[in-house]
């Protein structure tokens, strides 16, 4: 199993036929699957070392359009205070007024824009 788990949804035949068998065969929605996926980051610390660290709380979707991709859309929610980096103390800083401010924005939110083809099966949804 991926990093997506998928409802069970069965496209048209007419949008079979219409995208192909391959990518319309994976229309449907799908979520994150958490335990299989992680949210990390690695920022410069003092232009000596670098700091690693991740966000253990997050959710997201993607409802992918076999028969149009350009259709697909992306969700991601991130519940900021779960942020850890292996310190108690960097991380509460991190959540203070002087980074994140997670009392005034709790949640870091991506929806997607839009959905392009790179040629071929490849898409971007940025």
């Amino acid at each position: 199993m991926g990093i997506f788990s998928r409802k069970d949804t069965t496209p048209a035949p007419a949008a079979q036929a219409a995208a192909g068998p391959d990518l319309t065969a994976l229309t449907g929605d799908y979520t994150i699957d958490p335990s299989h996926s992680t949210i990390g980051f690695v920022a410069r610390h003092a232009m000596v070392t670098n700091v690693k660290g991740g966000f253990q709380d997050f959710t997201g979707t993607l409802h992918l359009d076999g028969a149009d991709p350009t259709k697909s859309t992306a969700t991601l929610d991130v519940q900021m205070a779960s942020i850890e980096t292996g310190n108690t103390d960097r991380d509460g800083h991190l959540k203070s007024s002087d980074f994140f401010k997670i009392d005034e924005h709790p949640v870091m939110t991506f929806r997607s824009t839009k959905a392009e083809s790179l040629g071929g099966d490849d898409y971007r949804i940025t």
